[in-house]
């Protein structure tokens, strides 16, 4: 069957319409049973609540009602990987979008590269990479990157986040510890793994909580059992055939999002619930809620 000019025009347009209106609001939940090497009993069973990349903007309401809907999925633990906005007058809709989280226990986060631009983003001179911090022009900008992570951080803290900014926090249950640590965003330059995981007692369990998942083989070489990423929005717009236009990871993965093994530790990066742009196609919002359980021996 050969498509005619017109024809061909409306079939773009229902598929911009989709990609725009109906795919980013098409919330997906994933569920993923993992099963782990030495993993301690009293956590086994463990449901775990994976949420990144909410990229919520001041007056979306339709990106509040979605980060709602994924937030307010029952869990024993909730670990966000951030972009929680993009600019610091997103704020407020961010802690409305956050809200089913306020006084639940155990949930932790980390801040994303969208967490720490300033409030008018300044042009840098160049990206920030891992160990080299970020640089700004020399205008007369009135805030440091800081800024915007610390107020952050702050109101996420007032909602009972616990923000882990290189720190990491023990959960305990039954006699037995799980550490949840978290590092500053990789592409900040201020990710310190070592700091994050200074004063863990030697073969407990960690989870890591790292916006991008570059920083995997590292945490591979520290024997963390499970890191959580996001960053890659799962490639937001995947064509057929070709795939993901953009991964956003120098990692060489299969795909630009899901669950990753390598020598018996788990990668898990997040699809995300937004983007930079309220665009997906073939790659909806997701939550994705993990069952963490001790491998057969």
């Amino acid at each position: 069957m050969q498509l005619t000019l017109p024809a061909l025009a409306g079939l773009l347009a229902a598929l911009a319409v989709y990609a725009r209106y109906i795919e980013p609001a098409r919330l997906v939940v994933r569920h993923h049973r993992l099963a782990l090497p030495d993993w301690p009993a009293p956590f086994d069973g463990l449901t775990l609540l994976h949420l990144s990349d909410l990229h919520v903007r001041a007056g979306d309401r339709r990106q509040i009602a979605l980060v709602q809907r994924a937030a307010s999925l029952p869990a024993d633990l909730v670990c966000l990987t951030g972009d929680f906005v993009e600019e610091l007058t997103d704020l407020p809709a961010c802690l409305q979008a956050l809200a089913p989280l306020a006084g639940r226990p155990h949930v932790y986060a980390v801040l994303g590269n969208h967490d720490y631009d300033p409030l008018d983003h300044p042009p840098k001179w160049g990206r920030p990479r891992i160990g080299r911090p970020p640089t700004y022009s020399t205008r007369p900008w009135p805030r440091p990157a800081a800024f915007q992570a610390d107020l952050l951080a702050d109101a996420l803290h007032g909602l009972g986040i616990q923000v882990l900014r290189n720190q990491a926090r023990p959960l305990e249950r039954a006699g037995a510890r799980l550490w949840l640590a978290g590092v500053e965003d990789p592409d900040s330059g201020r990710a310190n793994l070592a700091r994050a995981l200074a004063g863990i007692p030697a073969g407990e369990p960690v989870l890591l909580l790292s916006h991008s998942p570059d920083l995997w083989p590292q945490a591979r070489c520290a024997g963390i059992r499970l890191t959580l990423s996001g960053h890659t929005h799962g490639g937001q717009v995947r064509l057929p055939v070709i795939g993901a236009l953009t991964t956003n990871t120098a990692l060489r993965l299969p795909r630009p999002h899901g669950l990753f093994w390598w020598d018996g530790g788990a990668l898990h990066i997040s699809a995300g619930l937004g983007g930079t742009t309220r665009l997906r196609f073939r790659c909806p919002p997701e939550a994705t809620l993990l069952i963490l359980q001790a491998a057969a021996p």
